[in-house]
Parts: structure tokens; C-alpha cells; sequence
């Protein structure tokens, strides 16, 4: 991506391959760019991080959380309660840093207990994590064992971005799904 019309370009997103790009389509009621390849599947990133940053003309050289769209956790199944895999959506997190560095991603309740976190090395410019709402997973290699997600319950918390000097935070809501999916 480049912000200045070409003069200089910084990665954003990542775990896209090297593959022909067949069609480019933004998806206007989300604001998602959407790309799909010749095999290698459909790819989806939001471009609402890149609208406000023009907008709001931050500045380059200091470190800025972006708002995290609102989600929705999988449909659960009544008897296994096991998610419905085809209703998971993860979280976009955007970040953008003046450097690179390490930094914390920690998700915290209304009572100011950690419930999640994760360590990552940003690299500078626009930075993406995108998590899937589980807190914990248990497997085992005994027979008959399932393996087993704890998702994050549906609720308000705020997330933290915390590198080097700084500590960013912004607000986070997770739902419920209301309805199931269509088959």
C-alpha cells in the first residue's frame, strides 16, 4: 500500500501467496477489498483502517490503534455445543507503527482482568492480527478425544496495544450470533 501516490509502499496484510489476482472487488456495505486468485482461494481485507487514516491525516511517525469492527461468535450447535465452523469469522485487529517492534496484544474484561493475550513483532507501517475468539484450546492424541475451543464470552471488553514506551487501547463488542446459517 502507499500513501503518498507511489513514492514509497509498505506491506499490508499478510499469508497471501503469490498467485495471479483475477478480479479486485470492494465490497461497499463493508468496505472490504476483496481479491480472488486462480486456486489459491478469495481473500478478504478491510479498507476502513486506510479511510482513516487519510481522513484524519495521522502522522507517520507515531503509533496508532485503529477502531475493531464489532463481531459476532460462531453459531453454536444445542447438543455438542461445538461451533459451527462455517459461521466463524475472525476479529480484525489494525495497528499501524511508527517501527518495528515487539508488541502485546491484551484483551481485558469490564473488571480489568486479562482474559487473552497474544505477542507478535509488528513490522512499520499498517499491521494486521486477526484473531478467531478462542481464549484456550485442549487436544490430546488419546482416542475419542475431541478437541476442544473455549471461545470468548459475548460482552464488552477493550483491547491494549502495548510496544516499547506506548499503550494504546480501543473498545471491543462481541455478540452473539442471532440467527443460524442457512444450509
Amino acid at each position: 500500500i502507499s500513501m503518498d501516490r507511489g513514492q514509497r509502499w509498505s506491506t499490508f496484510g499478510t499469508n497471501m501467496p503469490g498467485a495471479a489476482i483475477a478480479d479486485l472487488e470492494i465490497h461497499e456495505a463493508s468496505n472490504d477489498l476483496i481479491a480472488g486468485t486462480h486456486g489459491r482461494g478469495i481473500y478478504k481485507i478491510s479498507l476502513l483502517p486506510i479511510y482513516a487514516m487519510v481522513e484524519k491525516k495521522f502522522a507517520a511517525d507515531t503509533d496508532h490503534f485503529f477502531d475493531i469492527p464489532k463481531s459476532q461468535l460462531p453459531w453454536f450447535r444445542s447438543a455438542s455445543q461445538s461451533p459451527d465452523y462455517r459461521t466463524v469469522e475472525k476479529t480484525a485487529i489494525t495497528f499501524w507503527l511508527s517501527e518495528p517492534k515487539s508488541i502485546t496484544l491484551t484483551l481485558k474484561n469490564e473488571k480489568e482482568s486479562a482474559m487473552w493475550a497474544t505477542t507478535m513483532q509488528g513490522q512499520k507501517g499498517f499491521n494486521q492480527y486477526r484473531w478467531d475468539l478462542i481464549t484456550a484450546r485442549l487436544s490430546s492424541d488419546l482416542p475419542y478425544f475431541a478437541e476442544y475451543e473455549n471461545y470468548l464470552p459475548a460482552g464488552k471488553y477493550k483491547i491494549m496495544l502495548t510496544g516499547g514506551k506506548s499503550t494504546l487501547v480501543q473498545p471491543f463488542i462481541l455478540e452473539k450470533r442471532r440467527e443460524p446459517m442457512a444450509r
